[in-house]
């Protein structure tokens, strides 16, 4: 088999975004029936299975810790004035979506691996960005760091199977070699660099 094979045979914007436990099939976003919708398509089948539609774009999707549920992000509705993002909860079998929560600025969202149950969001406001810990069950979170200014948009983290990270800019950008970060643990918050 190749390295490399190409999946989609068409022109549009398709994003990947995580593939299943087996490795056989690759979850993605794509716009080719308009908005963003989310699919899943084994590496050997010609079109893929549309897991969620509508009018609303999908803008990010991850697995869950154990990997048994597909969590993803729905963009604002039009006539939400709040201009919330939802997270969503589907089983990865296929089924109902549910809603996790709903908040205005959900930029990113990640959960580690088990054994770990760790997941994390952040949402951004005009001054900072939040990171919460958040259970995809029933939506509780609790607040795990706030990061203050108007530059949020300079941060990016990704979650390790023991600590967030954080690049952390400097004045004239990101600093290729230092990366700042915390652990991600809900009994360790110690602050560590490297």
């Amino acid at each position: 088999m190749p390295l490399l094979k190409r999946l989609s045979l068409d022109e549009r914007r398709n994003f990947p975004y995580t593939w299943t436990p087996d490795g056989k099939s690759v979850v993605f976003t794509s716009d080719r029936d308009g908005v963003f919708h989310l699919f899943k398509q084994a590496i050997d089948q010609p079109a893929p299975d549309l897991l969620v539609g509508g009018d609303q774009s999908v803008t990010l999707a991850r697995l869950n810790a154990d990997s048994s549920a597909i969590l993803y992000t729905l963009s604002p509705a039009l006539h939400d004035t709040d201009r919330r993002v939802r997270l969503m909860r589907m089983p990865l079998s296929g089924g109902t979506p549910q809603l996790v929560f709903a908040e205005p600025g959900i930029n990113n969202f990640q959960c580690a691996r088990s054994p770990s149950k760790v997941c994390i969001v952040s949402e951004f406001s005009a001054n900072h960005l939040d990171l919460f810990i958040f259970d995809p069950a029933n939506g509780e979170k609790r607040q795990l760091r706030r990061f203050e200014g108007s530059d949020w948009y300079l941060y990016n983290w990704t979650l390790s199977p023991t600590a967030l990270r954080l690049p952390w800019p400097s004045t004239n950008g990101f600093q290729g070699r230092r990366t700042s970060g915390f652990s991600a643990s809900p009994a360790a918050k110690s602050v560590f660099s490297r």
